[in-house]
């Protein structure tokens, strides 16, 4: 598939009280045109001001963005291309509504303040096309503060769709709505996209939501990107620990590698609990220091004998402390003073104090640096 978005080597800093922040620090990557692509990551490590810079609304220091054939950014040549001339729709995490406008006017002000001039009837047919993709026909002589959260959302993803731009841009918009409804419309959102085939750019702080939407997910921390890929690849196999932490939860076992690999495969890991056999996607040298992730719903909980043989990890342990979340029991094992979690099923008998025996098989154990790795310059092709 053809790349739609391109963005290299992004820096971008800001000179505050404290000093110097770099809010950026050489990012690249590719969006696949059609894409559904989500930078990921904590308050502050930089995902909103790289949306910021691909829409025009800061200017990089350095670094070079193009959409499709139009170069919007080449710091090397001293182009920057304003906001208002980028081919690009926006929805911010307030959404932005004029409030003494109604549904319509709010929809129809780009076309009305852009550089494009539009007659009157076209000006209708695109707004109301747009009200329409979201399913707000029919409300567009409403009040825009008369609308819900949830339709509010709405009338700002059609204000962005109305020029028909080639690029979303959507800066957290679902983190105004309680729980229910931002379930709702983040199931919209996947259809709508999809349905249209637009190249969006999603930044939030929600894994689930990155898991659930995306086509590939950007994970970014203090600036950097440290991992980029399929959702699936992130949360099954990631590269540094951060990764690991950050999207769902984690058991980490710190120890030194026994086995060099060369290629990736299985090798050995020395902690305290014993030789963990583990998988590594890249090669790693005997003595290394690493971490073995282990997600909880990978640890088998047994009140009996467990399973035996290579392909499975086995430790012991008391039961320190059993939560019930409906769907799963959130257990904590202690072994040998390591606090080892691990979900169960909400039928399993299992009780504070119980000793148990875990299990968790080699394919679900990860090698993961204990330091955090930056995303190779490679991934972006």
């Amino acid at each position: 598939m053809a790349v739609a978005l391109q963005v290299r080597n992004l820096f971008k800093r800001f000179d505050t009280d404290q000093g110097e922040v770099r809010a950026v620090e050489d990012v690249t990557f590719d969006v696949e045109a059609g894409a559904f692509f989500t930078l990921l990551g904590p308050s502050g490590c930089g995902k909103s001001t790289t949306l910021r810079c691909i829409a025009g609304l800061e200017r990089p220091d350095d670094g070079d963005i193009t959409l499709e054939d139009a170069v919007l950014v080449s710091s090397s040549r001293g182009m920057w291309t304003p906001p208002h001339k980028r081919p690009m729709g926006m929805v911010f995490q307030s959404y932005a509504i004029w409030p003494h406008m109604n549904v319509f006017d709010n929809v129809a002000f780009p076309l009305k303040q852009g550089p494009q001039k539009f007659s009157n009837a076209e000006t209708q047919d695109r707004v109301m096309r747009s009200l329409a993709l979201v399913h707000l026909d029919g409300l567009e002589k409403r009040p825009a503060p008369q609308l819900s959260g949830g339709q509010q959302q709405r009338l700002a993803l059609a204000r962005a769709l109305v020029n028909e731009p080639k690029a979303l841009l959507l800066d957290e918009p679902l983190s105004n709505l309680d729980a229910k409804l931002r379930e709702e419309m983040r199931n919209e959102l996947k259809l709508l996209t999809s349905t249209l085939g637009i190249t969006t750019l999603f930044v939030t702080h929600d894994q689930l939501e990155a898991l659930t939407l995306s086509d590939q997910v950007a994970v970014m921390d203090s600036g950097r990107l440290v991992q980029y890929g399929p959702p699936r690849e992130i949360y099954e196999a990631p590269r540094n620990r951060f990764a690991a932490e950050f999207i769902g939860s984690a058991n980490f076992f710190e120890g030194t590698v026994t086995d060099a690999v060369e290629t990736g495969g299985v090798t050995g890991v020395e902690t305290e609990h014993g030789v963990l056999r583990c998988t590594t996607a890249e090669a790693v040298a005997r003595g290394t220091r690493v971490a073995v992730a282990v997600r909880p719903e990978n640890v088998m909980l047994h009140a009996g004998a467990s399973p035996a043989g290579d392909d499975v990890n086995v430790l012991s342990g008391t039961v320190r402390s059993v939560v019930y979340l409906g769907n799963t029991l959130d257990c904590a094992v202690d072994v040998n003073g390591a606090l080892v979690k691990a979900d169960v099923h909400p039928g399993e008998p299992v009780n504070e104090s119980d000793t148990v025996t875990l299990s968790f098989k080699v394919s679900a154990s990860r090698v993961v640096p204990v330091g955090v790795a930056v995303a190779a310059a490679e991934q972006a092709g």
